[in-house]
């Protein structure tokens, strides 16, 4: 008897579902989607959108106040340039190498990371055919605001690493830039 009832339970299971497919194909109508499906794709966002908005950092906050109380010492005013330092944005930055070097180009090469190409790039005294300064996406917090940045991580001039001189010395130029205008 149990045996017969769950036979008639699977022979009424699939008369239902093939009666539910004739039924859609009949109507012209489609099998419904699943939910993943039915969920709207969200769009693809160009990483390059609202770039130049984001405010631009080293990876070191001790680094950016060190060039501060540097140029401090040197008679510029730290509150001044701390104001110079909260809306530094990619934009400044891109615009200090524009004038350091004879062409520029920011290219995206994945995971939130990007890369600004100069030719010609003059760094103080020096000048460097080829220069490569690798940067990548960061959200943070500072005094309970969310900030979209972008963190200079990479220096390579002419085929070497001078992250660690080469950051200071770029953050110090945008700076000193942006006291000018």
């Amino acid at each position: 008897m149990r045996n017969t009832v769950l036979f008639c339970l699977t022979a009424l299971l699939a008369l239902s579902m093939a009666a539910g497919l004739i039924s859609c194909k009949t109507a012209g109508s489609k099998p419904a989607k699943s939910t993943m499906e039915q969920a709207s794709p969200q769009k693809a966002t160009d990483p390059m959108q609202d770039l130049s908005k984001r405010m631009f950092i080293l990876d070191d906050g001790r680094d950016m106040r060190l060039v501060i109380i540097r140029m401090g010492n040197q008679g510029m005013s730290a509150e001044q340039l701390q104001a110079y330092a909260r809306r530094m944005t990619l934009a400044d930055f891109e615009k200090y190498v524009e004038q350091k070097s004879e062409a520029k180009r920011l290219v995206y090469i994945g995971a939130g990371q990007f890369r600004l190409d100069a030719m010609s790039f003059d760094l103080g005294s020096e000048r460097f055919k080829n220069a490569q300064m690798f940067m990548k996406l960061k959200n943070f917090e500072i005094e309970g605001h969310k900030i979209d940045g972008i963190i200079l991580d990479r220096v390579i001039l002419d085929g070497r690493d001078f992250t660690d001189l080469a950051s200071l010395k770029i953050y110090r130029g945008v700076l000193e830039m942006m006291a000018r205008q």
